[in-house]
């Protein structure tokens, strides 16, 4: 349906001047939208079927995805869990706004990606998730696409009638910006994309590079200095990007907090994108008899971390629940006749995720959910919002493993705790990934 005629059928000419205004005048549609009372179309949720579950080497979840703990208060505070660095303050300090249920408001919403996970706590499930809840919440006509063109400049999905698009993945943040400034009428989200040259007045980005990876690094350090038995620990980053500095920066400073004595080894690799890499760096600090490995995220940093899980090493990661990444399926022929029609398999799932600690992630969900309330609320960030803990963007995906107990545990939301509300640093600057 024509903008225009959408506008009258709402609110006359003063509509058509909102749909003039671009995605300016959302909040306005949503707000006017509850107080007349006036509904278009019949709100539905359309979401995408995930491929048929295959017999494959590695990645199979077919479960549902796992609502996530909120970290509970602790009372009991570790000895030294306040050393002796500064907090940069680069990011805004306020909370994001939480979801609250708005009657008769409709709002045209689609989640582009070319990452079609659901149960693995990535940017694109949890992006999804946080839609689906804005779907719910606010009466929004919400569908999910798998893009498999990273070029594509998504003429056909953006005009189709959908007022706000999100877009997840850095692979795509080029062709969203060539699409928010094709469509200025529309308003674009990006999730996880690179922060680079002058940003489109109709794009908000949520990450960039004031993200705090080095907060995720910190909480796996502290993990590992609780999880390592032999004091022998080891650490995967890249060596050539902002956050694989941030990486390893903090996971240094959050495993001294928890093991001021043990014997670190860092790898800092320039091949990240081979997985091979991560598989050598792994036999290398096999060598020196390390006990528990974190690897940033990466093809290096994943093969590296199945390598050293199938070892029996304690292995830790970042962005997205490692327990569902890693677990693998081993297939075992069992039996078989000449006919290979009548050959017998046996299926076990990998004892992998039993060494797999917890994962930090980025809460994609409450972070796109703030932005939504945010239009509501006629208030739309005018900066980039970068991952944090303490803006309430970054949690803790669960884990079946037995490498902490339950006090360890609680040392590690203890910490996460002060991460969020600013009385501990990590010592890195998140703009620049050096010490401060």
């Amino acid at each position: 349906m024509d903008r225009n005629i959408l506008g009258e059928l709402f609110f006359g000419a003063r509509a058509q001047s909102i749909f003039r205004l671009g995605w300016i005048g959302l909040p306005t549609l949503l707000l006017n939208a509850c107080v007349s009372g006036v509904i278009v179309g019949t709100p539905k949720i359309v979401t995408a079927t995930p491929a048929p579950t295959q017999i494959v080497v590695e990645d199979i979840v077919d479960e549902a995805p796992e609502e996530l703990p909120t970290v509970p208060p602790v009372t009991a505070t570790p000895e030294a869990t306040q050393p002796a660095t500064s907090e940069p303050t680069v990011e805004p300090t306020a909370m994001l706004p939480t979801a609250t249920p708005t009657p008769d408001a409709v709002l045209q919403m689609v989640l582009l990606s070319t990452d079609d996970s659901l149960t693995d706590s990535s940017l694109a499930a949890l992006s999804h998730s946080g839609a689906l809840e804005l779907s719910t919440t606010y009466d929004i006509d919400y569908q999910r696409l798998i893009v498999t063109d990273a070029s594509d400049d998504f003429d056909t999905l953006t005009i189709a009638g959908n007022d706000v698009i999100v877009v997840v993945g850095e692979d795509l943040s080029i062709a969203t910006r060539r699409a928010a400034r094709k469509h200025p009428d529309l308003l674009f989200v990006g999730v996880g994309q690179e922060s680079f040259g002058n940003l489109p007045a109709n794009y908000i980005l949520l990450g960039g590079d004031g993200t705090r990876h080095d907060q995720l690094g910190f909480v796996a350090g502290v993990m590992a200095g609780l999880a390592t038995q032999g004091r022998i620990v080891g650490a995967l980053t890249p060596a050539d990007t902002l956050a694989g500095r941030k990486y390893a920066g903090g996971f240094e400073r959050g495993l001294r907090l928890t093991c001021g004595d043990c014997d670190y080894w860092p790898v800092q690799e320039h091949d990240y994108s081979e997985p091979e890499a991560g598989r050598d760096a792994f036999r290398n600090l096999e060598r020196v008899r390390i006990d528990t490995l974190f690897a940033a995220p990466g093809p290096a940093g994943e093969s590296a971390l199945r390598a050293a899980a199938r070892a029996g090493l304690w292995v830790i990661g970042t962005e997205r629940d490692q327990s569902a990444t890693l677990m693998t399926l081993t297939i075992r022929l069992t039996r078989c006749t000449p006919q290979i029609s009548t050959c017998l398999f046996n299926s076990t799932t990998s004892s992998l995720v039993a060494q797999i600690l917890h994962s930090p992630i980025f809460r994609a969900d409450n972070a796109l959910i703030g932005v939504i309330v945010a239009l509501q609320g006629d208030n739309p960030p005018d900066e980039p919002i970068p991952f944090s803990y303490s803006n309430g963007t970054m949690g803790l995906a669960p884990s079946n493993s037995s490498g902490l107990t339950p006090a360890e545990l609680k040392i590690v939301e203890d910490i996460i705790e002060r991460l969020e509300s600013g009385q501990l640093g990590t010592g890195i600057d998140p703009l620049t990934g050096d010490g401060v």
